[in-house]
């Protein structure tokens, strides 16, 4: 099979040279060096000159070719024996260092897949799709990616730019793939684990309740936003994102084995081998009642899948950004009837502290209640103008000693929360016969780790299904 030339999948060089050491054994001594552990890797290792050798990275399943340089100097130990249990295997240490020379493509055909949706799922989908050497257009209808984990900007009378986690204020892991995904965040400085104590407020006691032990559960932001993972994901090599744009159809074409999407205002966006929906407005009825059209994806087109699919429940709250001058506690409230939680955005690590940000969250039903008075069209500024006072009046009840804002404002989250999963243990919706995938939070758990599992599964689904084209 011929080889064609190809961009690498991956950013950070070092990083990527790393991560196909990390997880191998020890190699066995010959120029033909096999990680059999790996499954999808060959390392082939040619030795010229004195200084710089060559190494050939081989991924089946990925099909490129990687040829990259090394300073052999930097390979302490290379050949020495090491006895590990009662066997002598050869050692080797990793390069600190190392060069990419070329990259070759050994599928002649490209397979682009199209991510609708740039929130945490979509954004790990894409990743890991352009990693393995699939051709990703992310489409996303904000002016930039994070979903839930977006960060907001905005800007005091006074001029100073405040910033604000109004989603997901932090998440915590428990699965080990995505425990792995953060130490390489962490590594690669995009996460950072916040140590701070938290606990509850009960609006009877008028006391704090219920501290959480420190370290107890790691809780992770990104840097210097939560939004700094997609951000960063949506940019790496083989992805085209293209923020700003509305997937208004998506069409099967049976003669092609492929999908057509067309923007809101039926202009063609492209055809594409797969299709990952990581919006749930693209199939979700709620889209119908909100903007009287119905869903991009007809599911008439999924008939196995409508039923799961159709209606995903969803939990409504409003978001309060506040800033202070001075400092004020944080928690979250027990037995308040309006707010649910609280967080100090600026005690977060990689934060500026020039000010003292605060969001806080409604409760689901306080969001509802003014939901069904008001509907799901979008909230006027002067409603949520009175919201914010609401919110804050309610905060104020604590009766703790906190001084006036000098930024107050409010931000409806309509069906972000996701109340239940739809995939369960499969972690993803997945049609094989038309290549479309369907992921987030919603289809494992409604959290940052369950939306990026998701995303990751589906990646996985789509990379098992083009290793067999």
């Amino acid at each position: 099979m011929s080889l064609l030339p190809c961009r690498l999948p991956a950013t950070n060089t070092n990083a990527l040279f790393h991560s196909f050491l990390h997880r191998s054994a020890p190699p066995r001594p010959s120029f033909l060096l096999y990680f059999g552990n790996l499954r999808r890797l060959v390392l082939l290792w040619w030795f010229g000159g004195k200084k710089w050798g060559w190494v050939g990275v081989v991924s089946f399943r990925s099909r490129f070719l990687m040829v990259i340089k090394v300073d052999l100097d930097l390979f302490s130990g290379m050949g020495n024996k090491k006895k590990e249990g009662g066997d002598e295997r050869n050692t080797v240490l990793v390069p600190e260092s190392v060069k990419i020379v070329n990259v070759y493509s050994m599928n002649p055909i490209a397979t682009k897949v199209a991510v609708i949706g740039a929130g945490i799922s979509g954004a790990v989908c894409a990743s890991n799709l352009a990693k393995n050497g699939i051709s990703v257009t992310v489409f996303e209808s904000a002016r930039g990616p994070g979903g839930r984990t977006s960060r907001r900007r905005e800007i005091g009378e006074d001029g100073r730019e405040l910033y604000f986690d109004h989603g997901a204020p932090c998440f915590t892991t428990t699965n080990t793939d995505v425990e792995e995904m953060v130490r390489v965040w962490e590594a690669r400085g995009l996460v950072a684990e916040w140590k701070q104590n938290f606990g509850s407020f009960d609006f009877i006691t008028k006391e704090f309740v219920n501290f959480e032990k420190e370290g107890l559960n790691k809780k992770y932001v990104g840097i210097p936003g939560m939004n700094s993972m997609c951000r960063t994901l949506c940019h790496e090599p083989g992805i085209e994102s293209k923020f700003g744009v509305t997937v208004g159809s998506l069409e099967w074409l049976e003669n092609k084995d492929l999908w057509s999407l067309k923007d809101k205002d039926g202009h063609d966006l492209g055809q594409f081998n797969g299709v990952v929906a990581s919006d749930k407005s693209t199939f979700s009825r709620r889209f119908t009642q909100v903007t009287g059209k119905p869903p991009p994806l007809d599911l008439n087109l999924i008939p196995g899948l409508a039923d799961i699919i159709k209606d995903v429940p969803v939990r409504p709250c409003f978001a309060l950004m506040l800033a202070f001058e001075n400092p004020v506690f944080g928690f979250s409230f027990e037995n308040s009837e309006v707010l649910s939680w609280a967080f100090c955005e600026s005690s977060k690590p990689g934060r500026s502290t020039s000010s003292e940000r605060w969001v806080l969250h409604s409760t689901e039903q306080y969001a509802e209640g003014i939901i069904s008075q008001a509907g799901l069209q979008k909230p006027s500024n002067a409603a949520l103008t009175e919201i914010a006072e609401e919110l804050f009046q309610e905060f104020q009840r604590t009766g703790l000693d906190i001084s006036l804002p000098f930024f107050k404002k409010a931000h409806r989250w309509g069906s972000a929360f996701p109340v239940t999963s739809i995939a369960r243990n499969e972690k993803c919706i997945w049609d094989g016969q038309k290549k479309l995938a369907i992921c987030g939070d919603f289809c494992v758990s409604p959290n940052v780790e369950g939306a990026i599992l998701s995303g990751f599964t589906a990646a996985s689904i789509f990379d098992e299904t083009v290793s067999r084209l």
